[in-house]
């Protein structure tokens, strides 16, 4: 990736002889034997598991941290590393975390700005629209293509958390939206945040080969591609009854070949775009087949709208009409088919999405506000009006709760345009509108017709408030809210499509710009021997800045150890922070909350997982040691387990990526973990490293589904009350059969010619 020399740590490494040849003496070995050794070297991995699985798990605030310290406890006490040397790959191991870090942030910062903006409630609507209420449609528009550019765009969990609320606005149950979300993404996570788990986490197992590396991206594409194809029928089927997926079956392989085929042959020439670009191909590719039918089978609404589904059984049951949702006074609305059902794990009611009637789609202000619910699910009643003024959609009266809300009087419910902070509506000094850009944040309120508002909850999961207990929402004011999403639900215009998409499409075009060699910036962006800064700190190292925004920290602790991070490159300020700020600048008379206030946020969101990066980039770091040294845990595991198990050690290789992204909650982190080992291995089996190292990659997106980090997160944005191993038992058996079908098709790559561990054909 890197036309300059790299530094020392990531200097080429001798090539590893075959099995056959290679002599026992070229390992490094504990006092202990074989076996030992590789007790001792997995021992900070055992205990990182263990801390994760018992009972009570400690977060990976302090379990990575600790393995961290065990890992380098046993470095110098048990394999007598030098203590420099050990130490040096501490401190470059946490200045790496720099780089998810700062992507993670980023994105964040990205989707909190367009939910800021509302371009997110637009989309919303734009896509409900689309998708005609139809639930299949729903289910691949919003649950499978939209994660793959948001995959592609950001990753770190970003698609099921953000892709999940908008299901379940729509009707879908919780714990089956859940599981679905986190099996759907686990086909585009290989190539998620511009190809990260790739280029960083397989760059140090590569050394940064990029023939090598797209050799890899390659056999990750097909792999994925097929095991999509076979296994989206499947999780589809865990949102609607099996008939529905019989009579839709080739609009869902439609649908999934739409992002697969294009990601393969993207991945034949990059490595970063396969999942970004190939799900904006599959978003127009799928909406044109719901726009003409093409292998959308009609759905019935009428027929289905006094079913349910029962949790046990799994089929649709008829119920009365006037159902318990009547009786317990949520509202007459009809459910939506064999979607809604009761389920016996959580409250029925809480977070329910208001619809609009069978065979209508969800009223637009819905999709971006949230329920109206207290703690413990019962729902809380708002309010009541004023005497004379009618009851609105959150209120139940005769108008029930999904009946519209006629417009309130101009002036008396505080809809009229927005002035300064005060009260004035005097208009702001020319002076003063960056101050009130940066620390206000104002809304046009138009009265809304016709709308369906769903209340934002108080204290739900810490989804309606932050982490300090503030309402996001700066105004709070339910009326207000919905007069806003209706305004923006109303603007269908085609510069509203141009301005509202702003920030994703922004952010493709910067990615492209930057990404693709022959435009010429990414050299730019990555030059590092012209520099601007250069100054040597004692036996600490040497620390420098290149005119092109790279930064650098060569010979730490006076050895060869060194980092650098590109920070023009490294997809953060170039273009999450540029696409989120220019979203926030053309709608900054709309937004929710302040840009300072976002930034804020961002920076409150970024410290639990920054420390458990800090932890898991020290061990990656002490796990794989520097070129050449046949010390390091990681040299002496692959050699000593490939010899013992000898090809057996296939069957072992996507377990091993699972486990590394089921502790971690990253692929990126589960190749950087892991990626050295199966390189280790491929060479002493005489194999392809490229197909070991893809299969380790497939493992790794595989665990993302079964990953206790992951499932806390989506399950604590929908308001999800039950156990992680309820929702790792329906996410469990599909990852089994992923493992299967991936290590079918990549043992052909293994042992066919291909690029090896070289970089050469």
């Amino acid at each position: 990736r890197d036309a300059s020399p790299p530094p020392a740590d990531l200097a080429p490494r001798p090539p590893c002889v075959p099995m056959s040849s290679a002599p026992e003496s070229d390992v490094i070995r504990g006092p202990w034997g074989p076996f030992m050794d590789v007790v001792m070297c997995l021992l900070p991995i055992i205990v990182l598991v263990y801390t994760t699985l018992k009972t009570n798990p400690l977060p990976t605030t302090k379990s990575l941290p600790l393995s961290a310290f065990i890992m380098w406890f046993v470095r110098l006490a048990y394999l007598s590393s030098d203590p420099l040397e050990t130490c040096a790959l501490v401190v470059s191991g946490v200045l790496s975390a720099l780089t998810p870090i700062t992507i993670v942030a980023g994105a964040i910062f990205l989707f909190e700005s367009m939910e800021s903006s509302r371009c997110l409630d637009w989309m919303r609507v734009r896509m409900k629209e689309l998708s005609g209420a139809h639930p299949v449609a729903e289910i691949m528009l919003i649950g499978f293509v939209f994660p793959y550019i948001i995959e592609g765009a950001s990753g770190f969990g970003t698609p099921a958390a953000l892709a999940s609320p908008m299901l379940m606005s729509m009707g879908h149950p919780k714990l089956e939206t859940v599981s679905c979300l986190l099996l759907m993404n686990t086909f585009a996570t290989v190539f998620g945040a511009v190809g990260t788990p790739v280029w960083f986490g397989l760059g140090p197992a590569t050394r940064n080969d990029p023939a090598l590396l797209r050799a890899v991206g390659l056999r990750c594409a097909l792999g994925m591609g097929v095991a999509a194809v076979l296994l989206v029928p499947v999780i589809v089927g865990m949102l609607v009854p099996r008939s529905e997926v019989k009579r839709n079956i080739l609009f869902i392989l439609l649908s999934t070949a739409s992002c697969s085929v294009p990601s393969i042959a993207i991945s034949t020439f990059s490595y970063e775009f396969p999942s970004l670009l190939g799900g904006i191909v599959g978003m127009f590719i799928t909406g044109g087949l719901i726009y003409f039918k093409v292998g959308l089978a009609p759905y019935d609404h009428v027929a289905r709208e006094h079913q349910t589904q029962d949790p046990e059984a799994g089929i649709a049951m008829p119920t009365a009409a006037a159902g318990p949702a009547a009786a317990t006074g949520e509202g007459t609305t009809p459910s939506l088919g064999s979607r809604r059902h009761t389920d016996e794990v959580e409250d029925h009611h809480e977070g329910t999405a208001l619809t609009g009637g069978p065979g209508k789609a969800a009223p637009p202000a819905i999709m971006g506000l949230r329920s109206f619910s207290g703690k413990g699910g019962k729902r809380k009643q708002p309010p009541p009006p004023p005497p004379g003024e009618p009851m609105h959609a959150s209120g139940e009266g005769e108008q029930g709760v999904g009946a519209a809300a006629p417009p309130p009087p101009h002036g008396e419910s505080g809809h009229e345009d927005a002035g300064p902070p005060g009260g004035s509506t005097s208009r702001p000094k020319p002076g003063s509108r960056v101050k009130n850009f940066l620390f206000s944040s104002g809304t046009s309120h138009v009265a809304p017709d016709d709308v369906h508002v769903q209340h934002h909850a108080e204290g739900d999961h810490g989804e309606a408030r932050d982490g300090d207990g503030q309402d996001e929402s700066e105004g709070g004011d339910p009326e207000a809210e919905a007069a806003d999403a209706a305004r923006v639900a109303g603007e269908t215009g085609f510069l509203s499509y141009v301005s509202r998409t702003l920030p994703l499409w922004l952010t493709v075009l910067l990615l492209i710009v930057t990404r693709i060699e022959e435009v010429g910036i990414r050299d730019v962006f990555k030059e590092s021997t012209q520099r601007s800064f250069d100054e040597p700190l004692g036996t600490l190292g040497r620390i420098w800045l290149s005119w092109s925004g790279v930064l650098g920290f060569d010979r730490i602790l006076s050895t060869s150890v060194g980092w650098s991070y590109e920070i023009l490159y490294v997809p953060f300020i170039v273009p999450f922070v540029i696409a989120g700020s220019a979203g926030l600048a053309v709608f900054r008379d709309q937004l929710k909350m302040a840009p300072l206030a976002i930034a804020k946020k961002t920076a409150g969101r970024m410290v639990k997982p920054a420390i458990s990066l800090f932890g898991a980039l020290a061990l990656v770091q002490m796990l794989r040691g520097v070129s050449g040294d046949k010390g390091a845990p990681a040299y002496v595991v692959g050699v000593t387990v490939s010899d013992a198990l000898s090809h057996g050690w296939i069957i072992l290789c996507a377990p091993i990526g699972i486990l590394g992204s089921f502790f971690s909650g990253s692929t990126t982190v589960s190749n950087l973990t892991f990626g050295d080992v199966q390189s280790v291995a491929a060479a002493r089996l005489g194999v392809s490293q490229a197909g070991m190292l893809a299969l380790q990659s497939l493992g790794a997106t595989m665990g993302n589904a079964i990953c206790l980090n992951n499932i806390i997160a989506v399950s604590a944005v929908v308001g999800l009350k039950v156990s992680e191993g309820v929702v790792m038992m329906r996410t469990g058996p599909i990852t089994g059969l992923f493992y299967v079908i991936a290590t079918a098709l990549m043992i052909p790559f293994i042992y066919g010619s291909g690029i090896e561990q070289t970089g050469t054909a």
